[in-house]
């Protein structure tokens, strides 16, 4: 079976995007699939929790004293909203290291009016306003803790990104010799496996019983605008269900998330990686699954209540998903 969302125009689909969609239970047994459970899937930043997950390992909370918000934001695809910001500076300073450090490259914040007030005010793009600031802060204090090299913390071979690898190998329970490693948008390794390896990832943050594991999720739980930001869907569906579904995007079309009380974990790749079409189909997904309810669903109706609109500012069409 397929799962899809349709853009219509006048009641006709006039564009289709196809999505691979896995959920696992508990057990790790597969219980829910559309599309190809085995469909090659770059994880992106729905890796940013096994990510955290290493530096939390390497003690940084105990060496450097982070705060829930800051540990929260390591697992964070930022807005680089000023509130974001702050955390990530206090972070990198606690380290005794400045923004000097951090090899993400310069950008201006993915939030649109705190890009467009820095802009007037002729401010330049820096990397600390990265989305992936926080993940690649998270790295540098851990190779610090170590005592690895911080000048090439990027590097496939480097000792703390091996670390990475073997913590994502232990939570998606997939050997590392079948993990492809390639280069993020941010220049971080990341990693290509099997979507369904990526639903068990999940579902194993659900069910672990490792006390770093438990700090993380728990930080994002209370401080959920730092997974993401304002107007965010993982933001807002961890707020909105109080931390019953834990959520993360990753880019070009990718979302995982676990049932806090099922246990269940769930992956999902659109194929075109459109980001419209993934929003609809994950919150629509969600409440056809009983994961949310009808009212969580209205609340989250930003999402996936979206509809085309001509250059005269009517409503000519709509976004459809089916399961």
């Amino acid at each position: 079976m397929e799962a899809k969302v349709f853009v219509t125009r006048g009641g006709y689909p006039e564009c289709i995007h196809r999505f691979h969609i896995v959920i696992v239970d508990k057990e790790g047994k597969k219980v829910f699939e559309r599309g190809d459970k085995n469909f090659l899937t770059c994880l992106r930043s729905s890796a940013k929790p096994f990510q955290a997950l290493t530096a939390l390992r390497a003690g940084i909370v105990e060496k450097y004293g982070l705060t829930d918000e800051e540990i929260a934001i390591l697992t964070g695809s930022i807005n680089a909203e000023p509130f974001q910001v702050e955390t990530v500076r206090s972070i990198l300073t606690k380290g005794g290291l400045d923004e000097g450090y951090l090899q993400c490259g310069a950008q201006y914040p993915s939030h649109k009016l705190t890009a467009e007030k820095l802009k007037k005010e002729n401010k330049p793009a820096l990397a600390i306003y990265h989305n992936c600031s926080a993940k690649h802060s998270g790295m540098l204090l851990a190779c610090k803790a170590k005592g690895y090299p911080l000048e090439n913390y990027l590097d496939f071979e480097h000792p703390y990104q091996m670390e990475i690898l073997n913590t994502v190998s232990e939570f998606t329970q997939l050997a590392i010799e079948d993990i492809k490693i390639v280069i993020d948008g941010c220049g971080a390794p990341v990693f290509f496996m099997p979507l369904i390896n990526l639903a068990i990832g999940y579902k194993n943050l659900a069910i672990s019983k490792d006390p770093y594991v438990l700090k993380l999720i728990s930080s994002v739980y209370n401080h959920p605008l730092m997974i993401a930001g304002n107007e965010r869907l993982c933001s807002d569906i961890i707020k909105i269900t109080e931390g019953r579904i834990f959520a993360k995007i990753g880019a070009d079309g990718v979302y995982s998330a676990f049932n806090r009380d099922t246990k269940e974990g769930l992956a999902m790749k659109v194929e075109d990686g459109a980001v419209r079409p993934l929003y609809v189909m994950f919150t629509q997904l969600l409440k056809e699954l009983g994961w949310i309810t009808e009212s969580e669903h209205q609340s989250l109706s930003k999402y996936w209540k979206v509809v085309v609109k001509n250059s005269k500012n009517f409503i000519v069409g709509e976004y459809l998903a089916k399961i």
